[in-house]
């Protein structure tokens, strides 16, 4: 293989690393979010792993592996990068995997939030009060199927308009009449579906750059053998070895 074709790939490898590094950080950024804005507490109670401990996992893997493969690509190691290319095989696999249970059991987890949700509302936490406060104002909805899961005819100043979340003092009522009428499960499934579609897309997309990256990684891998081994070998000018000198 040419020293611009070597090259080529070398970089190529480089920049599908860079973009996962990058990608990485951007998955345990999200997962910190998720986990501290409190809406996970409402939507994975009880849940052995959380989807933002799921999400900072995966990050931190994505991460570790592209910084392996970056300093494989670029000191010429062969063996890390076929150990690179073989984990980053293995994860696709596994990522494919997760993504079909995933969808196996959407009706399933759908259900699942509907009653975690249900079961929030009903212990009216102090801290799950506060959360749902700003889900109910932000969303614009109310309870989880609608005004009526709160018992009696006045519900949380957080189901109305013009609710400010840092404590409404006005003497407004809010009413099961007035309230948003629309439950939140309704629009978060919404939501969850919406960004369905982009999490396809994204998972696609990062599948076909790990599949084009292990590739890259084999092929310079090689070209890195080939290399050595050619450098190991004498070289002669024409057919016959040089004359040696007694």
């Amino acid at each position: 293989m040419g020293g611009c074709s070597m090259t080529c790939i070398k970089y190529t490898l480089f920049l599908f690393n860079l973009i996962f590094v990058v990608g990485g950080v951007a998955v345990i950024v999200t997962g910190v979010i998720f986990h501290t804005n409190g809406t996970s507490k409402l939507v994975a109670t009880n849940v052995s792993l959380s989807y933002s401990a799921i999400m900072i996992v995966t990050g931190a893997i994505v991460f570790i592996l592209a910084f392996f493969g970056c300093c494989g690509a670029m000191k010429d190691i062969s063996w890390k990068l076929t150990l690179y290319a073989v984990l980053v095989i293995l994860i696709l696999l596994i990522e494919v995997a997760v993504i079909a249970i995933a969808f196996g059991f959407h009706k399933k987890s759908e259900t699942f939030m509907k009653n975690n949700l249900k079961n929030s509302l009903n212990e009216r936490q102090k801290a799950d009060a506060v959360v749902w406060d700003k889900i109910q104002s932000e969303l614009s909805c109310c309870g989880v199927e609608g005004p009526k899961d709160y018992s009696g005819e006045t519900v949380p100043k957080s189901c109305c308009k013009n609710f400010i979340i840092s404590g409404d003092k006005s003497s407004i009522t809010c009413t099961t009449n007035n309230a948003y009428q629309t439950g939140c499960y309704e629009v978060l499934q919404k939501v969850v579906q919406k960004h369905v579609v982009i999490f396809a897309a994204v998972a696609a997309a990062v599948g076909v750059c790990q599949i084009l990256a292990s590739i890259a990684a084999f092929c310079l891998a090689s070209a890195i053998k080939n290399r050595a081994a050619y450098g190991a070998q004498p070289h002669y000018q024409g057919s016959q070895p040089p004359p040696t000198h007694t």
